[in-house]
Order: structure tokens, then C-alpha cells, then sequence
């Protein structure tokens, strides 16, 4: 750093005329400049430092209580329930939370009304790319209940089964001996009518097990058993979801079995627990269908790359209230199947979703909405 006599003398020119106060003030101003300090500033910022302040606090956004770093891996995770079409994968935020690699699989396909009028899609969550764990009705379908088709890829009686086939492990890996583990953080269903607008019509039934049972062999009428659970919509070409949430502590755990454990049985692989019934319609009427899963996977076998994932002590609350029909299952209500509500790029309407919780998952939710709609 230049002394006070050396700045003079390399701008003679530059500085000249002016007074002696004027003068030590420019040299005041280069110190400054310069990342040192002047005796009569020994405790202010220099202007490098000045313009090296935070963003944040120079566009001073204020962070939502709650939102912090502690609570952001619940924030994605609403903000993946929200819309678990249009997100990457993300961790539960919840305990064991070791660094997990996250994978995201889907399944496209396309089901049809059978002899009967009756087709569905129906399944649970798979982790291994073999597992045929979802069915979809075929056009010579002849029954009116879910009935499960092959545990591999194929078909029976009407009925095919399909496998994610771009998740990294097969059946084979989920043994004592890899040590790969999997747990289902969250998964989606959904269908819309594809056919013409003459042969429209029917009801479409999305059901999710509240104990995430089996529906294998129900009907109709064991849907609406479930007064609480039970959801119909017209026959719509827009998108009708069911959405599908750990529900248990044993869901919400690694393990080797590459469905989700059941209630009944905690070691054996749970059955089919989601399903999208459409009944009443013209037999042969075509649906096209969207599965996506959201897995984490762990284990010395699992040579991906793993991310950490946050824990928050209240997340357990929050997720037990996903689970309510009036947000899990998502229906389109106007005349023509279209949404009254402005459209909003979300799988759900964030104000519905608010009005079916309660407590701090509201003012939570709340608060997740208000930054979803900054970032618009």
C-alpha cells in the first residue's frame, strides 16, 4: 500500500489545486479501497468489504420462521407432494436419515374399460426393476373387481403387469448379503381419458388403502365402504391423482423387501394398497396412465451418489396428515373436467391442501406456498 506522499507523487497532476484536507481525503478513500484502514475509521467496513456483503443481506428477504436449514428438508418435501410429477426426488424428513442415493422411476402405460366397463390400475410401490408391482386392465378384461396380475412382466386373464424397469436393483440385490436397502419416500398414480369425446363417460374412483391393505378383489361397493377414503369423479381428460405416502414406522425404515412391509405381516412385502377404478364406461374406452416412485436406497451395494438428508423432529406429524383423501386424492370438479380454481403449476391447489390440515402442517404449508409463489 502506497504511504500518503507516495499517492501524491504518482498523481501530481490528478490532485493538484486541491487543498491539504481535500487531498488526505482522497488518500483516506484509497486506503479504504484497498482493504485497509485509516485512524479515523479504524472501525468501519472498507468498501471492498462493503460491496462484499451478503445477498441476502443486502435484498434483505425475510426466511419464514420454521424454513431454516433444519426445516428445509421439509419444505421439499411438500414441495415434492405437491407436485410428485414435476420434482426430483428428495429424502424423507425423518429418522434413520443416513445419506441415501435418490431415484426416481416411472411407468407409462395405457388401460382399458373391459367387457364390463370395468378397468382400474392398481398396485403398490416396487423398488427392484423386476418386480412387476402394478397391474392395468386390458380390453378383454371380463371382471368387476381388481384382481392382481403377475408378479412379472406379462399378462393374466385381461390383466398386465409392469415393472420399473429403470430402477438400479433387481430383486436379487435386496438379500442379507449386499446390505442394499429401500425405503419409499413418496409415490403417484395417475390417469386421464383418452378416447373420443363421444364415448365419454363413466366415474372414476382413485382409492388409497387408509392402512395401505390390499385391494386386491374389491369392488365398486368396497370402496365406498370407506366413507372417509371415498372419492369419485366424472369420467375427465384431465389428470385424476391418488398419492401415496409412508403411513408406518416400518414403511418409513429401510428394508430388503422390495415392496413396502404391510400391517399384517412387517417381513412379508405388502400387497396392492392404490388403486384408480373406472367403472360405467363404454367397454374398450382407453385411459392413459403415469406411475411415478420416489425411492431412496442405502447399503454397500448402493455405488451411487449419496446426499444427505435433514431430519425434522415434527415431520412425522405432518406426513400422518398427507394422507388425508381430501389432498392425497386429486380430482379435476369443473363442468368439462377443468379445475375452477386459477390453475397454478401444481399437481394440487395449495389452498385446498392448506384447508385439510391443522395446526403447525397448516401455518407450514402456508408458508411453503407463499415462497413457491415468489420463485414464479
Amino acid at each position: 500500500m502506497l504511504t500518503y506522499n507516495q499517492f501524491l507523487a504518482k498523481h501530481p497532476n490528478k490532485y493538484k489545486g486541491l487543498s491539504a484536507q481535500q487531498k488526505r481525503q482522497r488518500y483516506n478513500d484509497y486506503v479504504r479501497s484497498s482493504g485497509g484502514q485509516t485512524n479515523n475509521n479504524s472501525t468501519g467496513r472498507t468498501r471492498n468489504q462493503r460491496g462484499r456483503a451478503p445477498r441476502a443481506s443486502r435484498n434483505n428477504r425475510a426466511v419464514p420462521p420454521g424454513f431454516g436449514s433444519a426445516q428445509g428438508a421439509l419444505t421439499r418435501y411438500l414441495a415434492l407432494y405437491n407436485d410428485p410429477f414435476g420434482r426430483d426426488t428428495v429424502g424423507l424428513p425423518v429418522f434413520p436419515s443416513p445419506p441415501s442415493a435418490k431415484v426416481s422411476s416411472w411407468i407409462r402405460s395405457t388401460f382399458f374399460a373391459g367387457t364390463q366397463g370395468f378397468g382400474y390400475v392398481a398396485g403398490s410401490p416396487t423398488a427392484a426393476s423386476d418386480w412387476a408391482g402394478w397391474s392395468v386392465t386390458g380390453s378383454a378384461f371380463a371382471g368387476t373387481s381388481v384382481v392382481l396380475g403377475p408378479d412379472t412382466a406379462g399378462a393374466l386373464n385381461g390383466v398386465y403387469s409392469y415393472s420399473p424397469t429403470n430402477l438400479p436393483f433387481s430383486r436379487a440385490n435386496f438379500v442379507e448379503a449386499t446390505g442394499i436397502r429401500a425405503r419409499c419416500a413418496m409415490a403417484a398414480v395417475r390417469i386421464r381419458y383418452v378416447g373420443t369425446e363421444q364415448d365419454r363417460g363413466g366415474v372414476v374412483y382413485p382409492f388409497i388403502h387408509p392402512n395401505h391393505g390390499s385391494v386386491s378383489g374389491y369392488t365398486v361397493a368396497n370402496l365406498a365402504g370407506f366413507e372417509e377414503s371415498y372419492r369419485s369423479y366424472p369420467v375427465s381428460k384431465e389428470w385424476i391423482t391418488a398419492v401415496w405416502t409412508p403411513i408406518h414406522r416400518a414403511e418409513m425404515d429401510y428394508g430388503h423387501t422390495v415392496i413396502a412391509p404391510n400391517h399384517t405381516n412387517l417381513e412379508a412385502n405388502g400387497e396392492a394398497s392404490v388403486c384408480i377404478i373406472v367403472s360405467g364406461c363404454k367397454p374398450g374406452a382407453a385411459f392413459e396412465v403415469e406411475i411415478i416412485q420416489h425411492h431412496e436406497f442405502l447399503g454397500v451395494g448402493a455405488a451411487m451418489t449419496k446426499t444427505d438428508n435433514g431430519v425434522v423432529a415434527s415431520a412425522d406429524s405432518i406426513i400422518d396428515q398427507l394422507q388425508k383423501p381430501s389432498v392425497s386424492l386429486r380430482g379435476s370438479t369443473g363442468a368439462r373436467g377443468g379445475p375452477r380454481m386459477r390453475r397454478l403449476p401444481f399437481d394440487i391447489q395449495p389452498s385446498d391442501l392448506r384447508s385439510a390440515m391443522s395446526g403447525a402442517a397448516r401455518v407450514g404449508l402456508g408458508l411453503l406456498v407463499q415462497r413457491m409463489r415468489e420463485d414464479l
